[in-house]
């Protein structure tokens, strides 16, 4: 569709046959695609926040003398990284505890 980028229309399809088959099954294979479109959505946030973070930091060097900014500079930042924080937890969450104690 048009305004689509990469990040929304990217997704995975495996066509599975012979033995391995009975393991992923057509249910099987549209979870592992769900958590897949979840870790590559959230992966899209930590690229989004960590441009974030390279815009903060430049707007932090260039208002140094300003005070009064300092402060939600400060604000910003710390909210930053603790969503940053967030989606690393969330993703190591998906990947060790969900998919492969589902194994």
């Amino acid at each position: 569709q048009p305004g689509d980028s990469g990040w929304d229309v990217f997704s995975l399809d495996y066509k599975v046959t012979g033995p391995i088959g009975v393991v992923f099954t057509p249910d099987t294979m549209t979870r592992y695609l769900m958590l897949f479109n979840t870790l590559w959505r959230a992966k899209r946030m930590e690229w989004v926040l960590s441009g974030t973070w390279k815009k903060l930091a430049y707007l932090h060097k260039m208002t140094k003398e300003l005070r009064e900014i300092t402060a939600v500079l400060h604000q910003a930042h710390l909210l930053n990284s603790e969503m940053v924080h967030f989606i690393h937890q969330m993703a190591y969450y998906i990947t060790f505890e969900v998919m492969e104690c589902g194994w």
